[in-house]
């Protein structure tokens, strides 16, 4: 979630921004010369630690936002959205699914593992 976070740009759906976090994660393993990307997407579950300051900073209510295609329109109060762990677990599974549609020519010479919960 932090290359989420610390990504800068005017994406109007979340095809583009799955498109601009892929290309970034990609430039990192060329610039690092790996030869393997493994994307393992975080868990958030209601029970932890964490959830309780999560809950405390969406006190003014997060509507939950389901994911239905590439050319939905990103929400225009990003930060808010990110802070329901269930948007980012949809998120997290649109990014996947999304990425496991490209062909393999856009891994380059980059093995790409892909991993969300249910996997």
């Amino acid at each position: 979630m932090a290359v989420v976070q610390c990504l800068k740009g005017n994406w109007k759906t979340f095809g583009d921004f799955a498109d601009s976090v892929f290309n970034f994660l990609m430039k990192l393993a060329h610039d690092c010369r790996a030869l393997r990307l493994d994307f393992v997407a975080d868990r958030y579950p209601a029970l932890s630690i964490k959830n309780t300051e999560r809950v405390r900073r969406a006190t003014q209510g997060v509507q939950r936002v389901h994911i239905y295609g590439q050319e939905q329109n990103i929400p225009k109060q990003w930060k808010k959205f990110l802070s329901a762990r269930d948007n980012k677990e949809s998120l997290l599974e649109f990014f996947i699914k999304h990425w496991k549609s490209y062909k393999s020519c856009q891994f380059a010479s980059v093995s790409v593992f892909l991993c969300n919960i249910e996997e």
